[in-house]
């Protein structure tokens, strides 16, 4: 009795595993007798739940800063404009842009020299070596609300602190630059990537 049932099983997987094969080698078949296969759903359908997928990211994002404080959002911003070498909110040059791309997009320097474009009426200032800005300084009026306490809660500790000449900085590593908060006390006096 039991090799009986023993030699049905063999029997029914061998027709089993013979028919999934021969299902494989249609829809092997199929597939490449069709030329004319539209595909467009299937990618619509992936594209369409990836979509959905950076959706909720977003959603998530725009909730986030939705709760957001107004030097929240600042530092955000400062932070992601940073990212790309810009210093928010009011640099349209960028890290390694030449200094006559700064004299195009603000005039002549109001003071300063070839190493240091200070544009005080405008807030910023440009550090520039042979020809190449390498460092953009924002000291805008609506950082000085900004305490250390806004840029942990925001963008976390700092990778490195310091003091230096009365001033205490909070360095951040944004991709492929320094963010660097400069304290007078409890808030910030100035803001500078490089």
């Amino acid at each position: 009795m039991k090799k009986g049932f023993i030699y049905i099983l063999i029997a029914m997987f061998t027709l089993f595993l013979t028919a999934c094969s021969s299902n494989d080698s249609n829809v092997n078949s199929d597939f490449n007798s069709s030329s004319n296969t539209d595909f467009s759903d299937q990618t619509n359908q992936t594209t369409n739940n990836q979509s959905s997928d950076d959706s909720w990211v977003s959603d998530q994002h725009k909730y986030a800063e939705q709760n957001m404080s107004s030097a929240q959002k600042l530092i955000n911003d400062i932070t992601k404009a940073s990212e790309q070498g810009y210093m928010y909110p009011n640099s349209s040059v960028a890290l390694g842009d030449t200094s006559q791309s700064v004299i195009n997009a603000y005039g002549n320097p109001e003071s300063g020299d070839a190493m240091n474009m200070d544009y005080p009426s405008k807030n910023m200032s440009f550090d520039v070596e042979n020809g190449t800005v390498v460092a953009i300084i924002s000291k805008d009026p609506k950082l000085e609300s900004i305490t250390k306490d806004d840029v942990t809660s925001t963008i976390g500790k700092p990778s490195n602190k310091e003091f230096e000449g009365g001033s205490e900085y909070y360095d951040y590593n944004v991709g492929n630059y320094l963010l660097s908060f400069a304290f007078a006390g409890d808030n910030i006096a100035y803001v500078y990537v490089k």
